[in-house]
C-alpha cells in the first residue's frame, strides 16, 4: 500500500462535464465551471483501522472523510443526505454514495505508485468519468 500518505493531484478528466451536466438545476453552472477547473487533490492515510480521505473543495479548503472500510456512514454532500460506504481492498478504494432519492453514485480509485485513476459511475447515467491524477 505505497500509496497510503501520498498527495495525486488532478491532471486530466474525461466526460466528467457530461456526468456534472446530470445534476441539472442541483449543480449550477458556476459550480460545474469550479469543479471542472479545479485544481483537485487526494491523499489517503490509514490510522490504526480507520483511514482518512482527504480533498479540497472547490473553495479549496481541504475535507477530511475518516472512515472504517466497509462501514457505512452518513454524509452531507451540498445539503443533501446520502449513504456512504468506502472499502479498502488492496489498491483499489470503492466509494458508494446511496441519496434518497434513490441515485447512487460509485467512485472506484485504483492508485499505483505515481497515478490514480478514480472512475464514477452513476446509477440514472449510462456514461462514465473518470479524473486521473499523478502523484
Amino acid at each position: 500500500m505505497s500509496y497510503l500518505g501520498k498527495e495525486y493531484y488532478l491532471e486530466s478528466q474525461e466526460n466528467f462535464e457530461a456526468f456534472l451536466d446530470t445534476f441539472g438545476p442541483d449543480a449550477p453552472e458556476a459550480f460545474k465551471k469550479a469543479m471542472l477547473n479545479q485544481k483537485a487533490f487526494l491523499k489517503l492515510v490509514k490510522n490504526g483501522d480507520s483511514y482518512t480521505l482527504f480533498t479540497n473543495s472547490v473553495d479549496n479548503t481541504t475535507k477530511e472523510l475518516t472512515f472504517k472500510s466497509g462501514v457505512e456512514f452518513d454524509e452531507q454532500l451540498r445539503g443533501n443526505a446520502c449513504k456512504t460506504t468506502i472499502t479498502v481492498d488492496g489498491n483499489v478504494v470503492t466509494q458508494v454514495q446511496k441519496f434518497d432519492n434513490g441515485v447512487v453514485i460509485t467512485i472506484k480509485r485504483e492508485f499505483t505508485d505515481n497515478q490514480l485513476v478514480a472512475t464514477i459511475t452513476m446509477s440514472q447515467w449510462d456514461g462514465v468519468a473518470k479524473r486521473i491524477y499523478k502523484a
